[in-house]
């Protein structure tokens, strides 16, 4: 399911500084990467969230622009690299993805080389154990996949995760409970600006691994991983009658008019 939701802004005059009150800390740079005295002479900025206590997550910006990259670390001073890892082209379309485990790669590795394709790269603990090619269909969904380390290709049938009460019911949820951010009205360009979120439906129904898999702005981007997170439980996915993970992408669109 992948639903675009518009939201149709007005351009306002407002300060164009990054919000005193968001959560987590945010440091300024220059494109030297030494430390800017303000946001006129940063070129970019890293934003970090304590998402629990073995989890401190950075997330790096244009100041005025998409994402850089995301870091995930176990510790406070940021020494060990542990969780999510994401990095973006100059677009903000997101070009690669994993897990690290106390330093090092592990489990699936994420590799786009089209809308429709993207290599997996599976790691024990640094040492690569398993390559595959996903095939997706046009809305997203995976049709095909094939192990490269054993030359075989095998198909996958299962029951996609469901909304509580389906698309629609979706759709009402995202427009009556995504916000539109002042920031994002004032340093994005008159138009269309769309955030793809990749998040996964466990077990449970809950919403779980919430990334970006196409960046837009900070504040629209937290805004949307929020909407995300706070998500009442879907459906899960059923693959041989069992629940299953499953990985769900969504697009929304802000339109910023300028008056």
């Amino acid at each position: 399911m992948r639903i675009a939701v518009l939201f149709f802004c007005c351009l306002i005059a407002a300060s164009t500084c990054l919000s005193q009150t968001t959560d987590g800390a945010i440091y300024l740079y220059k494109k030297d990467g030494s430390p800017a005295k303000d946001i006129k002479s940063a070129s970019y900025f890293m934003h970090i969230i304590m998402q629990n206590d073995t989890t401190y997550i950075s997330r790096y910006y244009n100041v005025y622009g998409p994402m850089i990259r995301q870091e995930s670390f176990r510790d406070s001073n940021f020494t060990i690299p542990n969780g999510r890892f994401c990095w973006y082209n100059n677009k903000g379309l997101l070009d690669s993805t994993g897990y690290v485990n106390n330093g090092r790669k592990d489990g699936s590795w994420e590799y786009k080389r089209s809308n429709t394709q993207t290599d997996m790269v599976t790691y024990n603990n640094g040492v690569v154990v398993k390559k595959e090619t996903y095939l997706y269909d046009k809305d997203g969904k995976r049709i095909l996949s094939g192990d490269t380390t054993k030359g075989e290709v095998s198909w996958h049938t299962q029951v996609a995760a469901k909304y509580k009460g389906g698309a629609d019911d979706w759709v009402d949820y995202c427009q009556h409970n995504l916000n539109t951010p002042a920031r994002l009205q004032n340093v994005l360009k008159a138009g269309r600006h769309t955030v793809i979120v990749c998040f996964l439906v466990n077990k449970q129904g809950s919403t779980d691994d919430i990334y970006l898999y196409q960046s837009c702005e900070w504040s629209g981007d937290a805004e949307v991983i929020r909407l995300i997170a706070d998500s009442p439980k879907w459906q899960p996915a059923v693959q041989d009658g069992r629940p299953v993970l499953y990985r769900q992408k969504q697009s929304l669109t802000y339109q910023v008019i300028n008056n």
